[in-house]
């Protein structure tokens, strides 16, 4: 669980650094998410792992696109994670 919040909160704050264009804060916060969300679906089991799983899959790619200099392309991913990680909650 603990996982979870800090993989949830991480995510939130790149998705902010990602629409202000801090590329540098937003690449550390979706690192940071993305090793929590893999950490946190370790535990998971059912829609929850679907969803933490789908949310680690949107952070990599936004990860990929934030380093390559994209960071508009990547906070859009990096807000899908962020509905992924809202909906494994519920």
């Amino acid at each position: 669980e603990e996982h979870f919040f800090a993989a949830k909160d991480h995510t939130h704050d790149a998705v902010i650094q990602g629409e202000a264009g801090h590329t540098r804060v937003f690449v550390e916060h979706v690192k940071a998410a993305l090793e929590n969300a893999l950490k946190a679906s370790l535990n998971a089991k059912g829609m929850q792992k679907s969803h933490l799983d789908a949310a680690a899959t949107e952070l990599q790619e936004s990860l990929d696109l934030a380093n390559m200099g994209h960071i508009g392309a990547a906070t859009i991913h990096a807000e899908a994670a962020e509905r992924h990680i809202k909906s494994s909650n519920e």
